[in-house]
């Protein structure tokens, strides 16, 4: 579920599994996994959002922003080695 989930909206999976709250430790574990600084930054903003979820909401959107641009930056690059 976490998966269909976080492919529809753009963002980690980790990101999905932390934010219920239940499962810290596996959506570590899970960022681990991923080595990606940005799963292992969104796991911390929910650990610190603890229940403003007005807050949370306003940083992953940010960070889905930041996932844009990055997916869009290295779309560019594979374009110019071509």
């Amino acid at each position: 579920m976490f998966a269909r989930l976080s492919a529809a909206l753009g963002i980690p999976a980790a990101v999905l599994l932390a934010s219920t709250g239940l499962a810290g430790a596996e959506a570590g574990m899970l960022a681990e996994v991923e080595t990606d600084e940005l799963v292992a930054m969104a796991v911390g903003m929910v650990h610190l959002a603890d229940r403003d979820r007005r807050w949370l909401r306003d940083r992953l959107d940010e960070l889905r922003e930041l996932l844009v641009l990055r997916r869009s930056s290295t779309r560019g690059r594979a374009s110019r080695r071509r």
